[in-house]
């Protein structure tokens, strides 16, 4: 008879301990899938908020990008200007010193006219 004693004083003491355990188990892993799916959420979440911010911050970098290159490609046309107005300067000059060269050839080859002339009327005087 004790051997029956002990199996009712177990189902009358242990299985309802069991079963509320298990209760309680079911209760917390509703719990836990519950806060799994929150936290999916929040980093869904989190994550399109990112994904915007990052979007905003590569139009930002692209429009400053075009900003710079519109500035580079304003005095890249700038120094070709000025190059070409020193490379105009420049065949100036040079085209001055054809000249003056031109000139300077002339009044040698006078001067040594002027000299013979010279000499052939100081031998007659």
């Amino acid at each position: 008879m004790a051997a029956v004693d002990v199996k009712k004083i177990i189902q009358d003491l242990v299985v309802p301990e069991l079963h509320e355990i298990k209760t309680k188990l079911a209760t917390v892993e509703v719990e836990i899938r519950r806060l799994d799916q929150k936290i999916d959420t929040k980093i869904a979440s989190l994550d399109q908020k990112i994904d915007t911010k990052i979007a905003g911050l590569e139009q930002k970098i692209d429009t400053k990008i075009a900003g710079l290159e519109q500035k580079i490609d304003s005095v890249a046309q700038k120094m070709d200007s000025k190059i070409a107005g020193l490379e105009q300067k420049i065949d100036s000059v040079k085209e001055e010193l054809r000249h003056l060269r031109s000139e300077f050839h002339l009044a040698v080859e006078i001067r040594e006219r002027l000299a013979a002339l010279e000499a052939k009327i100081g031998k007659a005087a």
